[in-house]
């Protein structure tokens, strides 16, 4: 499976990049399984579905796979600081979630 790698600009201007990917995924759930539990729940949707902080939940878990050899370190921001760094703009979140989770075929 081929990483494609987003990439999404913060409030501060800077940029990081957001994927998902079964082995990166599977880091992911190696290193926080409560997150990942949560991710699973964002992403069946449902009764009792967010739609801004279980876009954001799939979001973060996408930021944590782009940098999954860094997971356990400081230099991964932690979910908090994430949801402060993310534009308010749901047109934005919704639009980047989609791509991640249902990417286009190339």
């Amino acid at each position: 499976m081929k990483c494609t790698m987003l990439e999404l600009e913060l409030i501060d201007g800077s940029k990081i990049e957001l994927t998902l990917n079964f082995a990166r995924l599977l880091k992911v759930k190696n290193n926080n399984k409560k997150l990942y539990e949560e991710y699973m729940k964002a992403l069946e949707g449902g009764k009792g579905f967010d739609p801004i902080f279980d876009s954001l939940k799939v979001l973060y878990v996408a930021y944590l796979c782009a940098n999954s050899e860094k997971l356990g370190t400081d230099e991964v921001m932690s979910e908090d600081k994430f949801i402060e760094m993310v534009p308010p703009d749901m047109e934005l979140i919704n639009t980047v979630t989609a791509e991640l989770v249902h990417p286009k075929k190339k």
